[in-house]
């Protein structure tokens, strides 16, 4: 006997049928790839378009991982900053809100794996440790594996460990970096997607045998859009109950979305 669903279950699932049925309203292909971006939705996207991703070795950007809810963390971070004053209330809130992201796009294996790296990069926050965000990680990476040790084999696995390891180790340098340029916040967003293609490219690389070489080149050109529409995409979500300002952050998406969509398109004239 399947029991029925909870209200939190029925209140989440109309949130992502609310948000599937405006980013149809917006058309194209840019149009369904923002509902898989951000909450791992592909149910609009075409046969043909799901393989031209596939191609061209962006079908991944529809799989919400643990850069996913890094950004979203850094974002819930930086918005608490205005009523909250201590790092750790601050910290809590947006634990909060990375669990009820989770649960809104449905927690398969893949989604916990990304809740399980986005707490260490929490950890690594809250106590300004890389050391022990060093040792939460390989508790991570060790749990995950008790659990399913077949996730070994698992590229996704692997790239997960990668941009965690990335965000833990490079993101600091790279943000310090862009604050001498750009506001605090937008340096953040920008390091976390900069220090995971870093760090994750050499191992598509290694995979050039089932992803094209061309493919690591469509990541590079991608991964500066990608935080964008994170970011706009979740604050449209979260935004729903006013029409008007969810739709011109989802039109922002839209535009950014549309980049993502000509690169794949690159793949129709390039070799297997």
């Amino acid at each position: 006997q399947i029991d029925e669903a909870g209200l939190l279950a029925k209140h989440l699932a109309g949130i992502r049928s609310r948000f599937r049925d405006i980013t149809q309203r917006l058309g194209g292909d840019a149009g369904t790839l923002i509902p898989g971006m951000i909450l791992g939705d592909t149910s609009l996207q075409s046969e043909e378009f799901a393989e031209q991703m596939r191609k061209s070795g962006l079908s991944h950007l529809t799989a919400v991982s643990g850069a996913n809810f890094a950004i979203v963390s850094a974002l819930v971070f930086w918005l608490s900053r205005f009523v909250i004053r201590g790092a750790l209330p601050r910290i809590i809130l947006t634990s909060g809100f990375l669990l009820l992201f989770l649960l809104l796009v449905r927690p398969s294996p893949s989604v916990l794996r990304a809740g399980v790296m986005a707490a260490v990069i929490l950890l690594a926050r809250a106590t300004g440790n890389s050391r022990s965000a060093v040792s939460a990680l390989a508790a991570a990476i060790s749990l995950l594996l008790l659990l399913d040790p077949f996730q070994a084999h698992d590229p996704g696995f692997v790239l997960s460990v990668l941009a965690t390891g990335g965000l833990i180790f490079l993101a600091p340098s790279i943000k310090a970096f862009f604050e001498r340029f750009m506001p605090s916040w937008l340096a953040e967003i920008i390091a976390i997607s900069t220090a995971a293609t870093l760090l994750c490219t050499p191992y598509i690389i290694f995979l050039s045998g089932e992803v094209s070489i061309l493919s690591v080149l469509f990541n590079v050109i991608v991964a500066p859009v990608v935080a964008p529409i994170t970011v706009t995409g979740f604050l449209a979500v979260l935004l729903l109950p006013i029409p008007p300002l969810s739709w011109v952050l989802l039109l922002i998406a839209h535009w950014f979305s549309r980049w993502v969509v000509t690169v794949s398109e690159f793949s129709r004239s390039s070799p297997s």
